[in-house]
């Protein structure tokens, strides 16, 4: 939905909340709006509203928890992701969900307790597999994150981010051309998947394996994947900057290094990088 038609369903729930002060459904359904327009807090208050007509409302706690995580209030995000997994304990999505906040927490155990939970009570769940493939990653337990990887695949083989977590559990495998062919096969599945393109530009520019790194082909992936994001998402400027580098475009590398750490505040991995490119040397993952 277009931004202008989020303001048209805003001005269309004021009306309703002035005509029925006491639903809290247009609360509800006006912090969604809220939410896709990127006012987190507006989206918060109506969230709070909605709670305190209806304590049980779990579509209002997830709808607060998402908007917490935008704002970077991890802490928040979990405190309503606890309580909708209290009043929903049999909702294998409420643990899915709390899985997602431990997880950026950096709690891996616990989320994967959280993802073994959904996946127990829905089996037939590809984000949970896909989710949990990317926590075994994260603990370096690469067979099982392969198997998981799979499974996601096997239950929704259209999904793009499902190719790029098997491309990652290649990656970090060594398998290189395996990772490359999943990542190519995101985007195919996706073309407007930047994320897939990203993770291309990043292993092409990056790799190890000098067989595999290809700076020129690295720099065509970072300019689409920048390209899709209006280049103002940090970790593809980030991958361009290292493309740019292993083409030994270093005043190029720089500028978009420099922009990358404008962009996220601030990041070591991208200081580090940035010192790098000033040295004339490429990173190397």
């Amino acid at each position: 939905m277009q931004i202008k038609h989020y303001d048209e369903a805003i001005a269309d729930l004021d009306s309703a909340v002035a005509i029925n002060p006491n639903d809290p459904a247009h609360y509800g359904n006006r912090a969604i709006a809220w939410f896709w327009k990127g006012k987190y807090d507006q989206a918060i208050a109506d969230c709070d509203e909605m709670l305190r007509l209806d304590p049980k409302a779990v579509g209002a706690l997830n709808v607060r928890a998402r908007a917490y995580m935008a704002k970077g209030d991890h802490a928040g995000a979990l405190i309503d992701l606890t309580e909708a997994v209290r009043l929903q304990p049999k909702d294998s999505t409420a643990y899915l969900n709390r899985a997602g906040v431990l997880s950026a927490l950096g709690k891996h155990a616990e989320a994967i307790t959280d993802l073994d939970q959904a996946i127990q009570l829905n089996p037939r769940l590809p984000m949970a597999f896909n989710n949990r493939a990317m926590e075994f990653i994260y603990s370096r337990q690469l067979d099982r994150a392969l198997v998981d990887a799979n499974e996601a695949i096997r239950l929704d083989p259209k999904d793009p981010h499902f190719y790029q977590t098997r491309g990652h559990v290649h990656y970090g495998k060594k398998e290189y051309r395996e990772a490359l062919a999943d990542y190519k096969e995101a985007v195919q599945r996706d073309e407007h998947f930047a994320d897939g393109y990203r993770s291309l530009a990043w292993a092409l520019a990056t790799c190890s394996d000098p067989a595999v790194r290809n700076g020129k082909l690295a720099v065509q992936y970072g300019k689409v994947a920048c390209a899709l994001v209006d280049s103002n998402e940090p970790w593809a400027v980030d991958a361009l900057a290292a493309a740019f580098a292993e083409a030994g475009d270093f005043n190029a590398a720089i500028a978009q290094e420099e922009k990358a750490l404008t962009l996220a505040g601030d990041n070591i991995g991208f200081h580090h990088r940035l010192a790098l490119y000033k040295e004339h040397t490429p990173f190397r993952d």
